[in-house]
């Protein structure tokens, strides 16, 4: 399927460019509409896109001549620019996120990592890049991201990955930016879990220096999957024939509900069309489908299992968050599925995990709070 959506990327490019228009237009056009229509690239397609931006980036090295980025009017102009959106959009940051303004202005300088590639497109399908003001603009904006890279390097040594900048933003979150699924209540200062299905499991937490929260950079996606029912160990042995090692992430994540479903066709002998996972959800949230919702159906009951080992080896007496695009699209069906209930039955340690709040993250694009803590 990755091969039709670029497909249509690269004819929704060539029919702006026909019409005049810069066909990054078109690609991200395309994008929007595949997103609305609840279709996700997978693992190959990021992987495509990211080697664009390297080639792009290097074909634009090859045309630009060091010593350039040495005259006044460059540096000047990047240190100019960078300061100047930095405040403007540091009180952007000052009204939305309501971050102090020492974190937002770090937070905003780092966007300007996002403006190089596309400048470069735009300037190199105008044949302007070899130009005076196309090398201006572009050196311009290599000093930029030279500075805010220096920025980055002296606020932290060690970048944090994805889950573990999410997990700095766990605190910060209201009570309208989660939702409760089960009972318990948080103890404060006790370590915090965080789990995620999306393109892949995602794995953090948080624990208390007694100064500040430090986040924990994990691969716990990847530990050896736990099957607790007859039907899973069934499908696990199935997944152990595909892939040799079982982990959680071969069932948790946006690949793992395909696993569940064609496992499932593969144990009980039925044909299963190629659906991706936004099909396998929708399908399975309509009752259109009864192998789609038996994927689902499983798929949380298994994640309340990850979840609840997890809140056991952390001692996550302080709550555990559940991250990631998957779960937040499943509404009350997760609320009503086997999550909790796996993630309690713990036998001698089931009251101890009773105890412990579970709850889906609600907010919008929560990580840019966990990004202007780790820059703090």
């Amino acid at each position: 399927m990755d091969v039709l959506w670029l497909s249509l990327a690269f004819v929704l490019g060539l029919v702006l460019r026909h019409l005049g228009q810069p066909p990054l237009v078109g690609y991200l056009a395309a994008g929007f509409m595949l997103n609305a229509f609840g279709q996700h690239g997978n693992e190959l397609l990021e992987q495509v896109a990211h080697a664009g931006v390297l080639l792009l980036l290097f074909s634009v090295g090859l045309k630009l001549r060091i010593k350039s980025l040495a005259r006044p009017e460059v540096w000047g102009g990047g240190l100019l620019h960078l300061l100047a959106g930095s405040a403007l959009l540091g009180l952007v940051a000052l009204a939305v996120l309501d971050l102090p303004a020492w974190q937002g202005l770090l937070l905003v300088t780092t966007l300007g990592f996002s403006s190089t590639v596309l400048a470069a497109k735009v300037l190199e399908e105008k044949a302007e890049l070899r130009a005076f003001h196309g090398r201006l603009a572009v050196g311009i904006l290599i000093i930029q991201d030279l500075v805010a890279l220096a920025l980055m390097a002296f606020a932290g040594a060690a970048s944090p990955s994805p889950w573990a900048l999410l997990a700095l933003a766990l605190p910060l979150l209201g009570a309208d930016e989660r939702r409760a699924i089960g009972g318990g209540v948080a103890l404060a200062d006790a370590p915090i879990g965080l789990i995620g299905p999306g393109t892949g499991l995602g794995v953090s937490g948080l624990v208390w220096s007694g100064q500040r929260w430090l986040p924990l950079q994990t691969e716990g996606g990847h530990v050896s999957f736990a099957a607790t029912s007859e039907r899973e160990w069934a499908l696990s042995r199935v997944l152990q024939r595909r892939f040799g090692h079982v982990s959680p992430e071969r069932l948790l994540s946006g690949p793992g509900l395909v696993n569940l479903y064609t496992a499932l066709a593969e144990l009980d002998a039925w044909p299963a069309p190629a659906l991706q996972p936004a099909q396998i959800t929708a399908r399975g949230l309509a009752a259109t489908c009864p192998h789609c919702r038996e994927a689902l159906d499983l798929f949380c009951a298994a994640l309340g299992t990850a979840a609840g080992n997890l809140a056991l080896s952390l001692g996550a007496r302080g709550g555990v968050y559940i991250g990631g695009g998957i779960v937040p699209r499943l509404g009350d069906f997760f609320d009503r599925s086997a999550f909790r209930a796996r993630f309690e039955a713990k036998g001698r340690f089931s009251a101890y995990l009773a105890a412990i709040p579970t709850w889906v993250i609600t907010a919008e694009n929560p990580a840019l709070r966990g990004v202007a803590t780790a820059l703090a």
